[in-house]
């Protein structure tokens, strides 16, 4: 059998592109593992900020608590509520 010297070159570009594609989805492959990894990295990332945010939130309003404020200003800083001669209005023209 005598096979022809185009149908041999031919199978010898199909060869060639076969080896191409394999080695082309191993790299597609492990490049989506790849990003894969980083996303699941990312995606805990976010949810430990997510929960840190919560826990700000409520140390920001417990802090911010008119109570506490109003606490912090008679017995730290010596503030009281003026009595009503002390009260100025002060008018906009």
């Amino acid at each position: 059998m005598v096979i022809s010297k185009s149908k041999l070159s031919l199978v010898g570009i199909l060869w060639v592109g076969v080896v191409v594609s394999a080695i082309s989805v191993v790299y597609i492959t492990f490049d989506v593992r790849r990003h894969t990894q980083a996303l699941a990295v990312l995606n805990n990332q976010t949810q430990t900020l997510q929960v840190e945010t919560g826990q700000l939130l409520l140390e920001k309003s417990a802090l911010a608590s008119y109570a506490r404020v109003e606490k912090i200003a008679t017995q730290e800083l010596s503030m009281r509520v003026p009595t009503g001669h002390e009260v100025v209005v002060v008018e906009t023209r």
